[in-house]
């Protein structure tokens, strides 16, 4: 499973000594003050709605008689009342990954900030989503258990055999793969999603205080990472918690878009069917390019619905 439930990321959040004040009043006033905007938004959406369903009507009788068309019934046929019939509207879903790399930085708070935006519009007209960071640098916990066994079992070992064999067992563990194939071609070609991992953020599914709550931790992770820290000599003049000092994990890391992708295209079938979804929408809020999934150099992707076939690149900055 990739993906780390916001609790868990609360939990790691809760492990540090962590002042909530400056980062829950501005989390407030972010609310307050997007208010407006969340409100144009729906409207928006209401109003080409709207015209989208009007464009679908049609008009139909209804079986009853129109008496004031009644004495022209040797002239006409149709002395009918009409009605107009508008179809179901369509359901919507979307699903939004966020870059959470390196060369973010600089860029990660306002881009949570206009994730956490399109998140409150989807809670608004109540449509399903969810918002995941998408990282290589979160472990874990059994990740991080079966790297210190594999440094116990190789400084325990003897010999180069033994140490290979310890290494080997521990790859083996951690690499993830699309369920152990190349989901795309049939080839031997495995697709190594690495430590991908995908850190929910947000979801329909959560209360309104456990929405504020995962909206106060990212926008803390979005001050850190892009080192507010350094910019403000007076600590009680700030929006969040100078003092605080990121997990880990959290900090940002490589860039796993392509993994990502190939993870998304199961992931958004089985979304669109366990909601029942017309229309479903992803979004990746990134900056750039990934680095490869792929490990050879005339790996292809199929695409059987265009009947194309499109080489893959190898080595760091891999394309799809």
């Amino acid at each position: 499973n990739f993906i780390i439930p916001w609790k868990n990321i609360d939990e790691e959040m809760s492990d540090q000594t962590h002042d909530r004040t400056n980062i829950h009043r501005y989390t407030k006033n972010f609310i307050d003050n997007n208010k407006k905007v969340i409100s144009y938004m729906v409207k928006e959406f209401e109003m080409k709605k709207a015209a989208a369903d009007y464009k679908r009507s049609r008009s139909a009788k209804t079986g009853e008689l129109d008496m004031a068309k009644l004495h022209l019934y040797q002239l006409k046929d149709d002395i009918f009342n009409r009605i107009q019939v508008v179809p179901d509207g369509k359901n919507h879903g979307i699903v939004m990954v966020l870059d959470w790399s390196g060369s973010m930085s600089g860029s990660v708070k306002p881009t949570v900030e206009q994730a956490a935006l399109l998140s409150m519009f989807c809670r608004r007209i109540q449509i399903p989503f969810r918002l995941y960071a998408f990282s290589d640098g979160y472990s874990k916990k059994g990740k991080r258990d079966a790297y210190d066994t594999y440094m116990e079992k190789k400084r325990k070992a003897k010999t180069k055999k033994q140490k290979l064999a310890a290494r080997e067992e521990y790859d083996n563990r951690n690499l993830n793969k699309t369920f152990g194939e190349n989901p795309f071609n049939e080839d031997e070609q495995k697709w190594d999603l690495g430590n991908l991992n995908l850190l929910e953020i947000f979801s329909e599914k959560m209360s309104n205080s456990e929405f504020v709550r995962s909206m106060e931790n990212w926008f803390e992770l979005g001050f850190h990472n892009d080192h507010w820290d350094y910019y403000y000599e007076n600590k009680h003049s700030m929006n969040f918690d100078r003092d605080f000092h990121l997990p880990y994990g959290l900090h940002l890391g490589g860039t796993p878009l392509d993994h990502s992708i190939v993870l998304m295209r199961d992931y958004l079938q089985d979304f669109k069917r366990d909601y029942g979804l017309d229309i479903t929408t992803f979004i990746a809020l990134t900056d750039g390019e990934s680095h490869s999934c792929v490990g050879s150099y005339d790996s292809a992707l199929v695409d059987r619905r265009y009947n194309k076939v499109h080489q893959l690149s190898r080595g760091y900055r891999g394309a799809t």
